[in-house]
């Protein structure tokens, strides 16, 4: 709602007036416009009633100016005769939507507080940067070889799926790959050989971690980088207490010998991931 002034004063440009109502308004407005300024409780303007009334007054000041001018010229007043109103749209005003520039405090703020630096502070700066930039690298990294890790123990999962559905067709003498068959007389280096050769359950799989390094490893060694991320496959042999304590196979066990066999994962580090324990081989 627009400022009690300005409906009184606003209606109409202040050349239409006469000098009694310019004197009235020019005291009126400065009144207000001073007591905004001062703080006044009850006082307050709004920016843009603000602007309006001093624009208001602002035209009246410069029309009593030219008036005492005029007088000094000893040209009548006539010359500040009303001037015709001109018609406006109203409705078009009305209409008509002013957009506040942007001030850019904040921005001014930031930029105000870096100028406001040294080079102490810059060297801080530098350094937290560092290390925000390392440990999101650092984050990245792990997970990218987390997922790695799990592709590897997907490898495995297979793997194990396939010892499953073999258990009992290896006894059979048209089983391939022949190396893993029971009454052949290989022994265990034999059938780990056949299964990374073609036809085998693991031929041409890789070792998602690193494909440079090889799939199957005897164990997973901290004093061996390699070993990270590879499936570990060891034998267990049975304690006292019921339990199975496992071990690298040698290579020498016979295929026609039956044991049980512990298959998990290299992980990150060296901690190994289990896949299937008490397996039947």
């Amino acid at each position: 709602m627009a400022h009690p002034l300005l409906v009184e004063f606003g209606d109409s440009p202040p050349e239409s007036w006469d000098s009694a109502r310019r004197a009235a308004a020019s005291d009126k407005l400065f009144a207000a416009i001073a007591a905004d300024r001062a703080g006044t409780p009850g006082a307050k303007l709004q920016a843009a009633d603000r602007t309006k009334m001093l624009r208001i007054w602002l035209d009246i000041r410069i029309l009593e100016k030219k008036a005492e001018e005029s007088e000094a010229a000893g040209e009548p007043e006539a010359t500040l005769a009303p001037k015709p109103v001109a018609r406006t749209n109203k409705k078009a005003e009305r209409k008509k939507i002013t957009l506040p520039r942007p001030q850019f405090k904040r921005l001014r703020a930031l930029l105000g507080m870096l100028r406001s630096l040294t080079i102490p502070d810059y060297l801080f700066l530098s350094i937290l940067s560092g290390l925000t930039v390392a440990v999101i690298w650092l984050g990245l990294h792990s997970v990218a070889e987390v997922q790695r890790i799990e592709s590897v123990k997907g490898e495995a999962e297979a793997l194990v799926a396939w010892l499953k559905e073999t258990g009992e067709s290896r006894t059979n003498g048209s089983f391939e790959p022949a190396a893993c068959r029971k009454q052949d007389g290989s022994n265990w280096n034999d059938c780990a050989a056949a299964l990374n050769a073609e036809g085998g359950p693991l031929f041409e799989r890789v070792n998602h971690f690193e494909p440079k390094h090889p799939l199957l490893q005897r164990k997973c060694d901290p004093a061996n980088w390699v070993t990270i991320g590879s499936i570990i496959l060891e034998k267990g042999t049975l304690q006292p207490t019921g339990s199975y304590a496992y071990a690298p196979f040698d290579g020498t066990e016979l295929m026609s010998k039956d044991f049980v066999m512990r298959v998990t994962v290299c992980g990150r580090g060296f901690h190994l991931i289990k896949v299937a324990s008490e397996l039947n081989l």
